[in-house]
């Protein structure tokens, strides 16, 4: 009984560490993004079947107003083991 408990909580404790692989980023296009635009993150290693959330971080600008900065967090799709789509 001991060593079915143990293998479990070695199995939950080494589950947390799923997030802090790090993942190797080839493009992300386009580079300059407009509402209704998709992002697309190219790379290796994406998780297929998760839903990976996004951290955007950069600068506004509009016509006739100052930039100003923008951080945003949003929901992406995995749609293979290289690509990452984002909808803006």
């Amino acid at each position: 009984m001991r060593a079915v408990v143990l293998c479990l909580l070695f199995v939950v404790g080494c589950s947390g560490y799923d997030d802090l692989a790090l993942l190797e980023i080839d493009a992300i296009e386009p580079p300059q993004i407009e509402p209704g635009a998709t992002v697309r993150v190219h790379g290796s290693g994406f998780p297929l079947g998760r839903t990976p959330e996004v951290h955007l971080r950069g600068s506004i600008h509009q016509p006739g107003r100052p930039s100003r900065s923008v951080e945003a967090s949003l929901a992406g799709r995995v749609r293979s083991d290289s690509l990452v789509e984002v909808p803006i």
